[in-house]
């Protein structure tokens, strides 16, 4: 079989609602049905999670798992500090995706979170509807905290302090904004998660400006994301002119799905709409799975690995 990224084989990246409160109601959020303050915080949910995590350690040495934190927003989460200690017990990355439109009690806590585990990261979403200058008041207010991690799985360095961008193309003064993050030394990621079209299809970027174009040049996603073709490295740009966005459009492919869901109340699911759903709960632990994917026009294909064994 050929792999298709094979740097991704071995990685499970999992997100988890440690909480449903929000501090704000954004009109395009996924989560505005079920966002509920009374959810702060599940604490033998949580209890769970950690443990889940520690057995997976010990059942697949040889794996990594990244976990991210979502909500509701995490930092508003009632147990979130107590989690973090718990988990961090893992060794694992552990990510708070946040919108990071906090007051300063909590800020000064989560940068004293950022010094205390060399593992723990912030990706502060910023959003179309949030007051930019406080934003970026706070952005700046976690420059000093921000130090490189290291990713095992693709070999290289990145900050523990990132923002990424929701609504990619669609974003007011988004040029702008990632030119202000780049002149202050602050990385910036793409979001997809909200946006129905996806970055890496070709005939997207026949539409795109060139300010659109320096933002993706400039992103995270576009200079470190990794690739291989029969076993060769390739680039960015080889992977758009060789349609890999759509590779299960032209191959038999099979999928290590490395995006799954855990509920505020325990349920997990693998991320993917386009593969079958696999329903349990964090009591029966979680497992790496291999499926063969029907889709034909994947979502998954920058990060999940795959392994093409024939063409349609």
């Amino acid at each position: 079989m050929i792999h298709f990224n094979r740097f991704m084989k071995n990685k499970l990246i999992y997100s988890y609602d440690i909480t449903m409160r929000c501090n704000l109601r954004c009109s395009y959020c996924y989560a505005t049905d079920i966002l509920d303050n009374k959810k702060s915080g599940d604490v033998a949910v949580a209890d769970k999670v950690v443990q889940a995590f520690k057995d997976y350690k010990e059942n697949y040495p040889g794996h990594i798992i990244e976990l991210d934190l979502l909500g509701g927003d995490p930092l508003v989460a009632a147990n979130i500090w107590d989690f973090i200690d718990a988990y961090m017990e893992t060794g694992f990355d552990l990510w708070i995706i946040t919108n990071l439109m906090m007051g300063k009690r909590t800020l000064t806590k989560a940068k004293e979170y950022l010094n205390k585990y060399p593992k723990l990261g912030i990706c502060a979403t910023w959003h179309s509807e949030i007051d930019d200058e406080k934003f970026k008041e706070n952005l700046l207010f976690f420059k000093d905290a921000t130090k490189p991690m290291y990713n095992q799985v693709d070999e290289v360095t990145y900050r523990n302090f990132v923002t990424s961008f929701v609504l990619f193309n669609d974003n007011p003064d988004m040029y702008e904004k990632a030119k202000w993050a780049v002149d202050n030394d602050i990385s910036y990621g793409i979001t997809i998660l909200y946006d129905d079209q996806m970055l890496y299809r070709r005939e997207m970027k026949d539409m795109w400006t060139e300010e659109t174009k320096w933002v993706w040049r400039n992103s995270y996603n576009y200079t470190h994301t990794k690739w291989t073709w029969d076993d060769e490295p390739i680039t960015l740009d080889q992977f758009e002119d060789m349609k890999l966005s759509q590779i299960s459009h032209n191959y038999n492919l099979l999928c290590y799905p490395n995006n799954w869901h855990i509920r505020y109340d325990g349920e997990t699911y693998n991320s993917c709409n386009y593969l079958p759903r696999i329903r349990k709960h964090i009591d029966e632990g979680i497992h790496p799975k291999k499926l063969y994917c029907k889709d034909m026009d994947c979502k998954c294909s920058v990060t999940a690995c795959k392994e093409v064994y024939s063409e349609r």
